[in-house]
């Protein structure tokens, strides 16, 4: 019971609520009025008693919304055709249930249309391809601002197209002709246009000059008859020719001579513009044929040889060959007359060209010439010397500088290798610069090797020139074993002489000492003997082995004759000795600075003396030779007590 009393005072209450309308309380516009075209402002104020949500929409019968229909504001354009009409704007407020409707009247102010006082061209009247300014002057009752455009169907607008003044380029026509340009105006809401006619003349025509040439050059060819329209000439003795008032657009042009082939060729004339264009004829009664062969001075035939006529201004026509593999050559259609020829050749990685000019009077149809072209070389020329010296590590030799090039010899020497075909990126010596004989030095050679070797010299230009190439073998390195102690010695062979390259180291049973006693010295520099040592010598029973003996005073001189000079630097080995005073051992000798022993029992000059036996008695004892760190040669004594062996192969 409880329950349906509820609901019945819920039914009670929903049958007794009553919804209110919307209320529209004002309408607001912004500005109040305007032309055609204006863009107003509306806005609505509303209310709802009972507190409903509400929704807006505004409607125009005419015109456009700019923004929103369906909120409180929105933007309304006028139409432009309203000058002076009243529109209502209208708005409908809605809370869902009920709507409620309201307007606003706008006003529009009236609008008068642009007025055109005149248009015209300056000039009036011009030919064609002529450029008019044309203007038109109008004005705005309202003051309204204004706007042009301006077109055309031919012809073309340079500028202005958008303003009162405007320029305006003629067509090029070959006939009068009226042309129409036609301009709009507007004061945003208004359009009103004009149309000007502007007769214009016929193009001018131009003027064509230019040259008639034979083909392939600028060689004038003259009394020819130029023909283009109805209009002729005749082109002079340098070929120069001029026709007048050609008509104006494409143009046929001829050229014409008896003997020469007929040349046509399409013209375009601009108006009131002269035309340049070249003639170039054909003939083979009035042009030769020239050929023969190209050469050095030295009678060789030259291939890639470039033969070419040259124009009356010394420049280079098409007229022009190449000497081919042969060194022949062949021009044809050459113009009649005194004419000049070039020749050249380009520059290889050998030899420079002298490019020369000869004159050349062709009166017939073949002219035979042969052509002489200087041949200068750019590469030094050398001759290789013969070698004075071969010995296991090093060899002398030499060259001669006899031509320098074309610019200084800056280096020179002699280049070698395993290989044929030495160059100076292989192994090389320097030796001076300029022309003339030089001598070198090869080393660091290895010992029993072939080696092919040739002098070179290099100009300040890059050119490097070669002698010929020659080859020897460095002399062998040899070992012997001496059977009394199986000591092994290094042998080598300077000249004719085989020498033992170590000094001899066997323990005699009196009459020989290490320096100072120790027997490292004996192992690196060989053993000190006294002249009795040297008894018996050159029997074969001297203190060296057997088929080897202690060298004479003559077998000691012949070495130094041999080696010359230089024969203590020669000799000397490379290091151990003192005052900077090594030697290169290019021999193998490897002569150590060993020192001495005096008669005393003491040593001494360790590093800077080195003293030799010989086999030949002087007047005062043995000879000996010596070599110091002081002294640049052999030094021949006769009164020494104690010195080393050095043993000579029978």
């Amino acid at each position: 019971m409880r329950k349906l009393l509820l609901f019945g005072i819920i039914i009670l209450l929903v049958c007794c609520h009553k919804n209110h309308a919307p209320v529209i309380q004002s309408i607001t516009c912004t500005p109040e009025s305007g032309k055609p075209g204006t863009v107003f402002s509306l806005s609505v104020a509303a209310s709802d008693e009972d507190g409903d949500i509400l929704n807006y929409h505004w409607i125009a019968e005419v015109g456009e919304f700019t923004d929103s229909t369906n909120q409180t504001q929105t933007k309304w354009k006028s139409p432009l055709d309203g000058s002076g009409k009243t529109f209502s704007i209208e708005i409908a407020v809605t809370d869902g249930q009920v709507t409620t409707t309201g307007s606003h009247q706008i006003k529009l102010a009236s609008n008068n249309e642009p007025v055109i006082t005149d248009i015209l061209s300056i000039p009036p009247t011009d030919v064609g391809g002529a450029l008019f300014v044309v203007k038109v002057l109008a004005n705005d009752p309202d003051n309204d601002p204004l706007t042009y455009a301006w077109t055309c169907t031919e012809g073309a607008f340079t500028e202005g197209m958008d303003r009162s003044l405007a320029r305006w380029q003629s067509p090029l026509n070959q006939q009068d002709k009226t042309y129409r340009l036609s301009v709009e105006i507007s004061d945003g809401i208004h359009k009103i246009d004009s149309t000007l006619q502007i007769n214009v003349l016929k193009s001018p025509g131009g003027s064509v000059i230019g040259n008639t040439f034979f083909t392939g050059c600028t060689i004038p060819v003259s009394g020819v008859t130029l023909t283009i329209a109805d209009k002729s000439t005749l082109s002079d003795s340098a070929g120069r020719f001029e026709i007048k008032d050609v008509p104006y657009g494409t143009q046929n042009a001829v050229a014409t001579k008896t003997d020469f082939i007929m040349v046509t060729k399409e013209i375009i004339i601009s108006s009131g513009a002269t035309i340049e264009t070249d003639f170039h004829l054909t003939s083979q009664r009035y042009t030769s044929k020239v050929f023969g062969v190209v050469k050095d001075q030295e009678g060789n035939l030259m291939t890639g040889a470039i033969i070419t006529v040259l124009n009356p201004d010394q420049t280079e026509s098409d007229l022009k060959t190449t000497s081919d593999s042969q060194g022949s050559y062949e021009i044809n259609a050459i113009p009649q007359g005194d004419r000049t020829i070039l020749v050249r050749k380009d520059s290889d990685q050998a030899f420079r060209f002298e490019s020369t000019r000869f004159d050349i009077q062709l009166t017939g149809h073949e002219t035979p010439t042969d052509i002489v072209i200087q041949k200068v070389s750019l590469v030094p020329a050398v001759l290789t010397q013969p070698l004075s010296l071969v010995s296991y590590n090093y060899a002398k030799g030499g060259g001669e500088v006899t031509y320098e090039g074309e610019s200084p010899v800056i280096k020179r020497g002699i280049c070698w290798s395993e290989n044929p075909d030495a160059t100076i990126t292989d192994n090389k010596s320097s030796n001076g610069s300029g022309a003339g004989s030089f001598e070198s030095s090869l080393t660091g050679l290895s010992s029993g090797t072939t080696y092919y070797f040739r002098a070179y010299a290099t100009n300040s230009n890059g050119k490097t020139g070669y002698g010929e190439e020659n080859s020897f073998i460095t002399i062998p390195n040899g070992t012997f074993t001496d059977a009394r102690d199986q000591k092994t010695y290094k042998t080598v062979q300077i000249g004719n002489q085989t020498w033992m390259a170590e000094n001899l180291n066997f323990a005699a049973s009196s009459g020989s000492w290490c320096y100072e006693d120790k027997e490292s010295y004996c192992a690196s520099l060989g053993r000190l003997y006294d002249k009795n040592r040297m008894i018996n010598v050159g029997s074969g029973k001297d203190i060296c082995p057997a088929g080897w003996r202690v060298p004479t005073d003559a077998e000691w001189a012949i070495l130094a004759e041999f080696l010359g000079d230089k024969v203590v630097f020669q000799l000397k080995s490379s290091s151990g000795w003192s005052n900077n005073s090594n030697g290169d051992n290019s021999t193998g000798f490897n002569a150590k600075p060993g020192g001495t022993r005096y008669s005393d029992g003491s040593y001494d000059a360790l590093n800077e003396l080195l003293v030799f036996w010989t086999a030949t008695m002087g007047q005062e004892g043995y000879v000996t030779y010596a070599m110091s760190s002081f002294i640049n040669h052999l030094v021949r004594y006769e009164s020494y007590e104690i010195a080393y062996v050095r043993c000579l192969k029978y």
